[in-house]
């Protein structure tokens, strides 16, 4: 990737960000983010599925967050914060990882109609079951609270030191160091057929596509080119969670051994039907990030 490339993202994003007001502006805007997760984190509602999956994504904005001004935040208060948030987003993560394998399998037992597939329908049952049964470890609601009044008084302090001029090459060095990231992962990620690559790929897409929504939300004036890109960076990261699950469901389905002959067949059928389908996720994604890609180099 150029410099011409990175730096035509790089000055559409910051361009229009002036002032001696921007440094408070955004901590404003990552305070209150955090102020809404503490809110949920101590509501009678935090045990529902969807507010640990709110305070999971905000636990990965922080984090993306951080990477921006990694080169303008004291080192100490950058690793503090990594480790709190790996401890408080682990306390959150449960069951999620066996749910979602048993919701994509869910899924290519239901698009897949012919008469082998259903000889592991009992197989999916017994699955299900096992998961029904399995004791969920309740979550340290405890560590998480802190972990955000430790980020909302990070933020605070962060936000007291910060200098408009320093503010700005900071953010400028992040976001070309996350940009250059997510570019030279693609190519790894597309073309292996294994599943770490994806899923560091997507883990550096969702940290650009945070990143840059909370600088577009900055700006004064709209911007269609800044939106769209933001829009298809978010499109991007949801074709690779799809991408993750189902790459997860094949290494899962490669590692089971069938009990009979009838159910090794409906296992062989599934497995490839899984790939078939990992493949046209790799290219939708391939086609959404060209995309992207051009939209950036227009910008020139």
């Amino acid at each position: 990737m150029s410099a011409q490339w990175l730096d035509s993202y790089t000055l559409l994003m910051l361009k229009p960000l002036q002032g001696e007001n921007v440094p408070r502006l955004f901590c404003g805007a990552v305070l209150d983010e955090i102020a809404q997760g503490l809110r949920l984190s101590q509501s009678a509602r935090r045990d529902e599925g969807e507010s640990i999956h709110e305070l999971r994504v905000l636990l990965k904005r922080l984090r993306a967050y951080w990477r921006l001004l990694e080169s303008i935040a004291e080192p100490s208060l950058f690793a503090s914060s990594k480790q709190r948030i790996r401890l408080a987003a682990h306390a959150l993560a449960g069951q999620r990882d066996q749910a979602v394998l048993l919701e994509t399998l869910a899924e290519r037992l239901l698009s897949y109609h012919d008469e082998p597939v259903k000889g592991l329908l009992k197989f999916y049952a017994e699955l299900r079951r096992a998961n029904e049964a399995a004791v969920v470890q309740p979550v340290h609601w405890a560590l998480v609270v802190s972990t955000l009044h430790l980020e909302f008084s990070a933020w605070q302090k962060l936000c007291g030191a910060l200098q408009s001029k320093p503010f700005r090459e900071g953010l400028r060095q992040g976001l070309r160091h996350t940009l250059l990231r997510t570019f030279n992962l693609s190519r790894p990620a597309l073309d292996s057929k294994r599943l770490e690559p994806s899923h560091l790929w997507r883990k550096w897409v969702k940290h650009l596509f945070y990143q840059s929504r909370l600088l577009v939300a900055l700006h004064s004036a709209p911007c269609p080119n800044r939106h769209k890109l933001v829009q298809l960076l978010n499109q991007l990261g949801e074709q690779l969670g799809q991408l993750n699950d189902s790459a997860m469901l094949d290494d899962y389905l490669c590692s089971r051994d069938a009990r009979d002959k009838t159910q090794r067949r409906a296992l062989k059928v599934l497995i490839q039907h899984n790939q078939t389908h990992l493949q046209q996720l790799r290219a939708d994604a391939d086609k959404v990030y060209q995309n992207w890609k051009a939209r950036v180099k227009k910008q020139r």
